[in-house]
C-alpha cells in the first residue's frame, strides 16, 4: 500500500535533472517534501488546526505543529520519522485561505515552470533566476477562462505566492542538507499579457527539487478535489517506481485520499455516503472525464466498497494502473535509479576495499617494524 513517504529519499542517489522533451502529454514537476506539504499546507489554509491531528496519528510517517507568527502568518512544520523537517510559512494566511483552490494550482504550475526553464546544479545552485510565462497558457490548461479573468488572477496570486516562504532539513545518511528559511518566489511582475517570477538564490534548491515527477497538462483544470487525488496519485508514483515497473501500478489506501482530500471522519459521521464516498467518486469522475488521453485507470477493491463505513476507510484501496506514455516514463525512473543503485554500491565497495587493503598494509608493515626491533633487542 502506498503511503506517504516523501522524506526519504537515497542517499546512494544523485540529485535528479528534469526529463526534457517530453511528449504535450504532461510536464514535469519537481517532487518531494516542499511540493507535497506545500500542497497540504496551502489546501489546508482555511482550517489548518486539523492538520496535527489529521496527518499526526502516524499512518503518514509525519508530525505536524501549526504555531501563529506575527499578525495572520502561519508556521506549519512536518517532521519525519528520520528527523527531516519542512517548514512552510505563510506571510497572510486569511489570504491565501481565500483563494487556496486557485493558490495551490498556481504553485504547482510555477515548480514545473521552474523545472522546464531552470537547471539546478548540485550544489543547489541554480542557472537562472527568472522564470516566465503568458496569460494565454494558463488560459489553455484550463485554469481561467480568458486573459483577463488570468490577469485579474495573477494580480492577486502573486501576493499571496511571493509571500509563501521555506525552511527545513532534510537527512540523508548521517548528512543533512539545509536551506535557509526564504521565500521560494522573491519577487513578480505580472503584466497583462505576460507574467515574470524571481526565484530566491539563497536556497538549496536539491532540497526543493531532489526528485521529479510528471503531472497531466489537463491537471490544472480540474475541480479542486479531482487536482488534489490527481496530484496525489503522480507524487506517490515516483515514489513507487519499483512497484509501478513490477505492476504497472499502485495502490492507494481510502484512509490516506481522505486525509489528502480532508474528508470528514467516519466516527459519528451520520452521512457517510454522502460526505466520504460520493466526494472521492466525483474527483475521479472529474479525472476521466476531463483528461483528453486516458492516462491511468482508477479502480476500487471490490471487496471493501460496499463493507461498513468503518472497514471502507480502513482497510479499502484505490487501484491505479497507468497506460504506456505514463508507465514507461516511470519504468526508466526506475532502470536508472537501479543503475544509480549499483554502481553507487560499486563505488562503496571499491572505497571499503581500498580502506581494508591499506589496514592490511599498515598492519604488515607495523609487524616487519616490530620484528625487526626484537632483532636488534636479541643482538
Amino acid at each position: 500500500m502506498a503511503k506517504n513517504n516523501a522524506a526519504n529519499f537515497n542517499p546512494l542517489l544523485e540529485p535528479e535533472l528534469p526529463e526534457q522533451n517530453l511528449p504535450q502529454l504532461f510536464r514535469s514537476v519537481p517532487n518531494g517534501p516542499v511540493t507535497n506539504y506545500g500542497l497540504i499546507a496551502i489546501s489546508s489554509s482555511d482550517s489548518p488546526g486539523e492538520l496535527p491531528e489529521r496527518y499526526g496519528h502516524g499512518f503518514h510517517n509525519v508530525t505536524v505543529e501549526v504555531n501563529k507568527v506575527k499578525g495572520e502568518g502561519r508556521l506549519i512544520s512536518f517532521k519525519g520519522r528520520k528527523g527531516d523537517t519542512l517548514t512552510i510559512k505563510f506571510k497572510d494566511i486569511n489570504s491565501i485561505s481565500a483563494n487556496n483552490k486557485t493558490i495551490k494550482k498556481l504553485f504547482l504550475f510555477l515548480l514545473s515552470k521552474v523545472a522546464e526553464q531552470i537547471t539546478v546544479s548540485k550544489d543547489g545552485s541554480l542557472s537562472d533566476y527568472k522564470i516566465g510565462f503568458s496569460m494565454q497558457e494558463l488560459v489553455d490548461v484550463g485554469m481561467y477562462k480568458s486573459i483577463r479573468s488570468a490577469y485579474k488572477g495573477m494580480q492577486r496570486a502573486a501576493w499571496d505566492l511571493v509571500g509563501i516562504s521555506i525552511g527545513g532539513e532534510i537527512k540523508k545518511g548521517r548528512k543533512s542538507e539545509q536551506t535557509t528559511v526564504g521565500s521560494l518566489f522573491t519577487f513578480a511582475n505580472v503584466k497583462m499579457n505576460y507574467v515574470e517570477f524571481e526565484l530566491s538564490g539563497h536556497l538549496n534548491w536539491n532540497v526543493v527539487a531532489p526528485y521529479y515527477t510528471i503531472i497531466p497538462n489537463e491537471i490544472f483544470g480540474l475541480t479542486s478535489r479531482g487536482f488534489d487525488l490527481c496530484s496525489y496519485i503522480f507524487y506517490l508514483a515516483r515514489q513507487n517506481t519499483e512497484k509501478i515497473k513490477k505492476t504497472g501500478g499502485l495502490t492507494i489506501s481510502i484512509k490516506a485520499i481522505c486525509d489528502h482530500l480532508r474528508l470528514p471522519s467516519y466516527i459519528g459521521n451520520k452521512d457517510p455516503q454522502r460526505t466520504i464516498k460520493e466526494p472521492i467518486e466525483a474527483a475521479i469522475e472529474d479525472i476521466e472525464d476531463k483528461f483528453r488521453t486516458t492516462c491511468f485507470t482508477i479502480e476500487y477493491d471490490e471487496n471493501f466498497y460496499d463493507a461498513p463505513i468503518a472497514q471502507f476507510v480502513n482497510e479499502g484501496f484505490l487501484r491505479i494502473q497507468f497506460k504506456e506514455e505514463y508507465a514507461k516514463h516511470f519504468l526508466e525512473l526506475q532502470t536508472t535509479k537501479e543503475k544509480q543503485i549499483q554502481q553507487a554500491q560499486k563505488r562503496k565497495a571499491k572505497i571499503e576495499d581500498q580502506v581494508k587493503l591499506r589496514q592490511k598494509l599498515k598492519e604488515q608493515e607495523q609487524k616487519e617494524t616490530e620484528g625487526q626491533g626484537s632483532s636488534s633487542d636479541g643482538e
